[in-house]
């Protein structure tokens, strides 16, 4: 599974020269990866050259999740050009976070979301 989905992704960058050539391929990979039920939401920012992955979420946890998915998106994306990272928010302003972004002129134009499945509220 892991290959088909690597395979997928590499295919899909192929196909344009920027930074944005990564971002929808980028979006499955996180949207189809399990993550902890910790993790409110991720947000992808992007921006010239670069791209943000930042998970949101209601506790304290260890940097082993991000080092984790960092590693994976430079082997199967083969750029140091996306950043992860995270970000702890209580429950409360996690949603608000969400709902404030959500409303944001930037939202599914350089900022997206995406919920977790597995959160757990």
């Amino acid at each position: 599974m892991k290959e088909l989905i690597r395979n997928i992704l590499r295919e899909e960058t192929e196909k344009s020269t920027n930074i944005e050539k990564y971002l929808n391929p980028l979006k499955k990979y996180i949207s189809l990866r399990p993550l902890p039920d910790s993790v409110c939401f991720t947000s992808i920012v992007l921006s010239e050259n670069i791209i943000i992955v930042m998970f949101r979420y209601n506790r304290v946890m260890t940097k082993t999740l991000e080092e984790k998915i960092q590693s994976e998106i430079k082997k199967v994306f083969n750029t140091n050009n996306i950043y992860v990272t995270s970000f702890f928010t209580d429950e409360k302003t996690c949603k608000e976070n969400l709902e404030r972004l959500l409303n944001s002129d930037d939202y599914n134009k350089k900022l997206f979301l995406i919920p977790n499945k597995n959160y757990n509220s």
